[in-house]
């Protein structure tokens, strides 16, 4: 970050803090009739299933984590390379979509078969990415 980057960043910050003390009762009002008209919103936000059910996802995360150590390294070296543009995300191997979801999550996965060379790796949507993984359980059991 250069110094002119930071100087703008603080010259922003002055600015919205200006702005919010100017307008502090148009701001209240705004929030309180957001309030009003959509009282659901915070009930559901800050409800202890809503917090538990975040807290409870994020420790199966840690704990999956932990349990496939070589998955989750896999990942990290894929997403970083896409991230510094080493590797690009492909369409779908089987049905060629590409780009991204309404979620605005990724309409493609990266699918290793091998966690040994996380930079092999087969591009599937979602729907191809869970046919091919039961493929795989079916072939296991059977």
């Amino acid at each position: 970050m250069t110094d002119n980057d930071l100087v703008a960043r603080e010259l922003v910050r002055e600015y919205d803090r200006a702005y919010r003390e100017l307008n502090r009762e148009r701001i209240r009002e705004n929030h309180r009739r957001f309030r009003e008209s959509n009282p659901d919103y915070y009930r559901n936000y800050k409800s202890p299933l809503n917090l538990k059910t975040k807290a409870s996802k994020a420790l199966s995360e840690r704990e999956w984590t932990k349990r496939n150590p070589e998955k989750h390294k896999a990942q990290q070296v894929v997403n970083r390379a896409i991230r510094n543009r080493e590797i690009s995300r492909e369409p779908c191997e089987v049905c060629g979509v590409s780009g991204k979801l309404a979620s605005g999550q990724s309409a493609v996965h990266a699918h290793h078969d091998d966690y040994l060379k996380p930079l092999e790796v087969r591009w599937l949507c979602p729907k191809h990415h869970s046919e091919y993984h039961r493929h795989l359980r079916d072939r296991r059991k059977g």
